[in-house]
């Protein structure tokens, strides 16, 4: 499956679909000549799913056809054709005969029309297929980040090698992180709360931020806005929980272990979603530890073969990707040297080495 769920083949029926249906669209409405026996196959061919999008399609072009005689459009449109003098100031070489400037209702009207128009232009084209039952796959490479919007609005930004499914139904809103870190963004919907899975772990919101990420064995959520209600179960697949813990703006759990310890604590959100700019943010944290986590955007490795040197503390802000300029500060900040590898990779190593 590629990142928007669809494979190519998939693509080219769609497409042909698509061409299928814009036929029969214009020979609906005298543009074109009737539907030939191909297009006719075509539809038979069609899922439920895309002869129902199809047949919306159909149903917005009537209703903005019945448009035309409404009162409201036809007196806006003997407004938009009726002359009106053009103010001339300093900027009267602007002016040009015939030239009429939309007024308010003009641009408006304009306004409603074009956003139909767009709104069957995305229908047809499958953009709001996740509103649409299904379930879609998105991933990303090694120090790539991808904003997805959702159907409903909200949205999710996907670090650094994430993997994670998205199954919105008219009834459900669920995304399983199956690796990797995300920011999600909650569109407030109290008829259909959003369930975002982490294997054992599981979060359930109306409207909200947090931001998530899968650990070896853990799962760490911090809340950057409004509250969620996080609950563990110990089986997979069983409904039952173990126990729920709500969370507000500015608190964090990790949750893991043979027991699934919990721990709340306060956390400095802006540190934590700080990858979202392009930079890591840390504050008095170990270097081993900061070199992992530098090391989670590129290919090219840093090394630390001194156990006393992965236990020097390092703050500072850094731009990830660029694993040779943080090694090239830790050798001004600490006794160590900067050694590349023939692989390519970096080694830190102390002075004496």
């Amino acid at each position: 499956m590629t990142s928007n769920g669809k494979s190519r083949q998939e693509d080219r029926v769609s497409r042909a679909s698509l061409e299928a249906a814009g036929r029969f669209l214009r020979a609906r409405n005298g543009l074109g000549p009737s539907p030939g026996d191909a297009d006719q196959s075509e539809f038979s061919e069609q899922t439920a799913e895309q002869t129902s999008r199809v047949e919306l399609m159909a149903s917005i072009w009537d209703r903005l056809d019945a448009l035309s005689d409404d009162p409201v459009v036809r007196r806006t449109q003997s407004e938009f054709e009726r002359p009106r003098p053009v103010a001339v100031g300093t900027f009267g070489w602007l002016r040009s005969p015939g030239l009429r400037l939309p007024g308010t209702a003009q641009i408006a009207a304009a306004s409603v029309v074009g956003l139909l128009l767009i709104f069957v232009g995305l229908l047809s084209f499958g953009a709001f297929d996740t509103a649409l039952g299904g379930v879609d796959e998105y991933q990303t490479a090694v120090g790539e980040q991808k904003r997805v919007v959702l159907a409903d609005g909200s949205s999710v930004i996907l670090n650094t090698q994430t993997e994670l499914e998205v199954n919105y139904s008219e009834d459900l809103r669920q995304i399983d992180l199956k690796k990797g870190q995300a920011l999600v963004s909650v569109v407030r919907d109290p008829a259909r709360p959003l369930v975002v899975e982490v294997e054992n772990t599981f979060i359930r919101v109306l409207g909200t931020q947090f931001d998530i990420r899968k650990l070896p064995g853990k799962v760490r959520v911090t809340v950057l806005e409004g509250k969620i209600q996080l609950g563990y179960r110990s089986a997979l697949g069983e409904d039952a929980i173990d126990w729920s813990e709500e969370l507000v703006a500015g608190q964090q759990i990790v949750v893991g272990g043979v027991e699934a310890d919990r721990m709340v604590r306060s956390a400095d959100v802006d540190r934590v979603a700080s990858w979202r700019f392009g930079r890591l943010d840390f504050d008095a944290m170990p270097l081993n530890m900061a070199i992992d986590e530098i090391n989670r955007y590129s290919d090219t490795q840093i090394l630390v073969e001194d156990p006393e040197v992965g236990r020097m503390v390092v703050s500072g802000v850094f731009k990830i990707g660029e694993s040779e300029k943080f090694a090239r500060a830790l050798e001004k900040s600490f006794p160590v040297k900067v050694a590349f590898q023939a692989d390519g990779n970096i080694s830190i190593q102390t002075m004496g080495d």
